[in-house]
């Protein structure tokens, strides 16, 4: 027999009329609930019903069991009302059956847009909240009607309205939903105006406002919200200007309505300036933590100066740091102000009120479903029983973020289990822990004009935060197959230790020959005396070079070269205040196979040549500095970069290349323009400048000549330096190979369109060059190609690509003129120095 429990009705549409009745049979508490099912079911999920009643399935019953189930099903606004009874079942009868008879709301068939034209159907239900094949629900479809008004208000439609009609069909319980739009006139701001503007001009006063003038530019779309944060903007540029009484007295608004297709508006802000106010400067009463002249250097303003109030708020802000730096966060800190009229001056004086210290009691990291806890927690810089550190704590996030694992943190400090003591709570996001990545590139040679790439990372690799990858490229020009493992923490320190392992292929051409004319041993050629062909002497051939003669394609040869290499590398950072310094090095190993006709080529490079059909080693290692004060080490927004690289090939280690490579670069990043006020995760517009020196020089030992200095380095094109046209000269006609010394700058502004996704840049760069590096003295404008140009780049880690069209020029000061290279987009008919280039390149940190 079933008994019935309760009785619930809740009416989305009259949210009066509540019914409840309670339950007459007290045998149902503590038994075990064994199926829940509904009764009068048309639209509603079942699927969905299911998930939310599995959980309840095995549970006793209970007043708060049946409430919470109750409350779920409210939850999804599938129903008008509903009664549920409680049905005896089972062999012993001691579970439970509980029934829902239901009423459902109306189900939405359709959702209709009547009388717009400025906005489409799809542009105008991704902003509604009722949707098709979803249940009617009048209080969503009233706002929704709020949020189409509040829609073409912004856009300049103040006289719209919109109104609905509901058709309901009551035997299917369904409802037909129509938005009825008028639009009316479009409002477009003609001209802005200011009256009591005696000190700045009205020019000065639109370059902060938020509406602005119809143009070629500017739309000029009329928002009374707007209004508001317009009026803010002015005061704000008076009150950092002394003008800390200036008040907007009206802002009027004229329409003028004789064109029939739009409303023009005159707006006119009507100021009172009042009169300039300067800095009397601060003192301060209450502290015996921080004497005066520490809390005095925090304050940048000058006494006599103009008074700033932001700067103010700041200046205050940072000697509030200075407590929350040492665990004063309960601290008060009033400014109280003081005028001097007389002179026309204001004084502060700051009352500060010390109060204890806060002390770690616990931190949380709550968030990470892969991510071992250890791997988050080892980052923190601040620990359980510190006192806290504001500092530290931005440090901590800013290491969670700079582990790559982590794509966003929130954070909550909450009160602890007595005074003094807080508990930290930090809520992590994990990013995109694994990565399939694809893709062409358009480029290579005229026979295969695309290469392909396949690439899988983990970096996050068995949840401890390790990074793993295989990839494959695969081009006209190299095929390679490469694993790598890297682990930046090592018994629990940051020591990081990794291997790599790669395969590769490839055909280089346009290869220097030496098998016409005179013929050089290699003992001349790593004494510095041989010379490529058609030329006869060293001398011959550095003159050339000098002259910017080049070699015809008669005198170069291909070849195929098969390489292995391994690779090992180890380092260590330390974290200090003045940034993170790391030490690091490497071994390689790698060994080379040449593969060519030599009835047809000799190479002028005996390297190449001694590795025809024989696999030979090549040995190197690197060391590496860096001292990183960037904030981020992905997607910066501050700070700075210095790293140096030296690269030792061969000599005491042996193999076939010998020489000595130093990489030193620098780089600086600036925020322009914060676009979010979040310090820990910011989004800001981004100014950065990185320039680099690198240098190839010959070996000092050789096994095949001993101690001294060779006449020139011991390398293969691909070991010297060279501009790829993709990062160094982006848009370059043609690669630079065989260089001994490159000078490479670049200034950019980075601008984040989708935050960690997509960013736009415009960038300029200079790349100076000279074949022989005892030349690096003679180095001139004439040496140096310049790029400029703008594009977008993915800013997902581990997917740095980027797409830009870019134009490429040179000077040549003989003829004292700029010489630009031609582009393929829009180019013009005849001008061969017209059009720009489209490059998609692969970006890169300097880290």
């Amino acid at each position: 027999m079933k008994k019935c429990l309760t009785v619930i009705m809740i009416s989305i549409l009259s949210l009066s009329m509540i019914y409840a009745q309670q339950a007459d049979d007290e045998d149902v508490y503590g038994k075990r609930i064994e199926l829940i099912e509904f009764e009068n079911l048309i639209h509603a999920d079942a699927k969905v019903l299911d998930a939310v009643t599995s959980r309840y399935i095995g549970q006793l019953y209970t007043d708060e069991v049946f409430n919470s189930l109750q409350a779920e099903l409210y939850a999804l606004q599938y129903f008008s009302y509903f009664y549920a009874y409680a049905g005896r079942t089972g062999q012993d009868n001691e579970q439970l059956t509980l029934t829902f008879s239901v009423k459902e709301l109306p189900f939405v068939t359709s959702v209709t847009f009547k009388g717009n034209s400025f906005f489409d159907r799809q542009e105008l239900n991704e902003k509604i909240n009722t949707a098709e094949r979803g249940f009617f629900n009048n209080a969503l479809v009233s706002g929704d009607v709020k949020i189409l008004k509040e829609a073409y208000v912004s856009k300049g439609f103040i006289n719209s309205t919109v109104e609905t009609v509901i058709d309901q069909n009551t035997e299917e319980s369904t409802v037909d939903v129509t938005f009825m739009i008028t639009e009316g006139k479009q409002s477009k701001i003609d001209v802005i105006d200011f009256a009591g503007n005696d000190t700045y001009s009205s020019s000065s006063l639109k370059r902060v406002l938020t509406s602005k003038e119809q143009s070629l530019f500017n739309k000029g779309e009329y928002s009374e919200a707007n209004i508001q944060l317009d009026r803010n903007a002015i005061l704000t540029y008076y009150r950092e200007r002394g003008y800390v009484d200036a008040v907007i007295t009206d802002v009027t608004i004229d329409v003028d309505s004789t064109d029939a297709s739009k409303d023009l508006v005159t707006m006119t802000f009507v100021i009172d300036e009042g009169l300039q106010w300067k800095f009397g400067g601060l003192t301060v009463e209450g502290n015996t933590i921080f004497d005066d002249e520490t809390l005095q250097a925090a304050i940048t303003l000058k006494v006599g100066d103009p008074i700033n109030i932001t700067r103010m708020q700041e200046d205050i802000s940072k000697i509030a740091d200075l407590y929350w730096n040492e665990g004063y966060i309960y601290n008060d800190i009033i400014p109280n102000e003081q005028r001097n009229e007389r002179d026309r001056t204001i004084s502060y004086a700051l009352s500060i009120t010390e109060k204890q210290q806060a002390y770690i009691e616990d931190i949380v990291i709550k968030g990470a479903a892969r991510t071992k806890d250890y791997v988050l927690y080892r980052e923190l810089t601040i620990e359980i029983g510190d006192i806290f550190s504001k500092e530290k704590f931005i440090e901590s996030v800013q290491n969670l973020y700079n582990t790559g694992i982590i794509a966003n943190v929130d954070y909550d400090v909450l009160f602890g289990s007595s005074d003094g003591l807080i508990v930290l709570e930090f809520i992590v996001e994990e990013s995109n822990k694994v990565d399939l990545q694809f893709g062409a590139t358009f480029g290579g040679t005229d026979d295969f004009p695309v290469s392909g790439f396949l690439s899988w990372t983990d970096k996050n690799f068995t949840g401890r935060g390790q990074d793993f990858s295989i990839s494959t490229n695969i081009a006209s020009s190299t095929q390679s197959l490469d694993f790598s493992y890297q682990d930046a923490w090592l018994a629990q320190q940051r020591w990081s230790g990794g291997l790599s392992f790669s395969m590769s292929h490839s055909n280089y051409t346009n290869i220097l020959q030496d098998r016409s004319g005179t013929i050089f041993d290699d003992e001349q050629y790593y004494e510095g005396t041989a010379a490529p062909d058609p030329y006869n002497s060293y001398a011959e051939y550095l003159t050339a070079v000098e002259n910017g003669e080049s070699i015809g394609s008669e005198y170069l040869m291909d070849y195929e070269q098969y390489k292995l290499s391994l690779g090992l590398n180890t380092g260590y950072t330390f974290h200090t205040d003045a940034g993170r310094i790391g030490v690091g090095g490497g071994l390689f190993v790698g060994l080379t196979r040449a593969v060519y006709d030599p009835d047809l080529y000799r190479p002028y490079n005996p390297i190449i040549r001694n590795n025809l059909d024989n696999w030979k080693f090549s040995n190197k290692m690197n060391l590496n500095f860096s001292w990183d004060g960037r904030d981020l080490v992905e997607n910066t927004t501050s700070g700075f970069l210095f790293e140096d690289t030296i690269t030792y090939a061969g000599g005491l280690l042996g193999g076939t290349s010998e020489y000595i490579k130093n990489r030193f670069g620098a780089s600086g990043f600036l925020t322009l323009l914060r676009l979010n006020d979040n310090e820990l995760n910011p989004t800001n517009v981004v100014l950065s400048a990185r320039t680099s020196v690198s240098n190839i020089f010959p070996q000092f030992f050789s096994y095949d000549s001993g101690f001294g200095l060779l006449e020139q380095p011991v390398a293969t094109q691909s070991e010297k330096l060279y501009i790829d046209g993709m990062n160094i000269v982006r848009g370059i006609s043609q690669p630079i190979y065989n260089l001994e010394f490159l000078w490479d700058t670049t200034v950019d502004i980075s601008i984040p369109i989708a935050k960690n996704v997509l960013a736009g840049e415009v960038f300029a760069s200079a790349t100076g060059y000279k074949n022989q590096y005892e030349n690096i003295a003679d180095l001139s404008i004439d040496d140096f190609y310049f790029s400029t140009g703008a594009g977008i780049k993915l800013t997902v880690p581990g997917f740095p690509l980027g797409l830009y069209l870019t134009k490429v020029f040179s000077y040549d000061s003989d003829a004292g003129q700029i010489v630009y290279q031609g582009g393929d987009v829009f180019r013009r008919e005849g001008d061969d120095t017209s059009g720009l280039n489209l490059v998609l390149a692969i970006t890169y940190s300097l880290y």
